[in-house]
């Protein structure tokens, strides 16, 4: 068996809140909160969000938990979004 699909309505349902609702929102609580770029190693003290040495492990469980879900959906959540909504295309 090469892939598996899922074609009920339940799950699709869930699975569309997921990738729609979840994901993203856990993702913008990260930046919010410095977790997500604390990997750039660029704050300064004095800065909001001071990065301590637990808040890797939470973007390691986000990104765990997204996998399923396949590495696009979070290149797209990492690409920056115009006015619109639309994500900027990397240069």
């Amino acid at each position: 068996m090469d892939t598996v699909e899922i074609n009920d309505a339940f799950w699709n349902a869930r699975i569309q809140a997921t990738r729609e609702g979840t994901l993203p929102a856990i993702h913008n609580q990260l930046k919010e909160t410095g977790r997500w770029d604390a990997f750039k190693l660029t704050w300064k003290p004095g800065e909001p969000n001071q990065p301590h040495y637990f808040w890797d492990s939470d973007v390691a469980k986000f990104v765990e938990g997204a996998m399923p879900w396949g590495i696009w959906t979070l290149l797209a959540l990492s690409t920056p979004r115009t006015r619109g909504g639309r994500r900027r295309q990397s240069r």
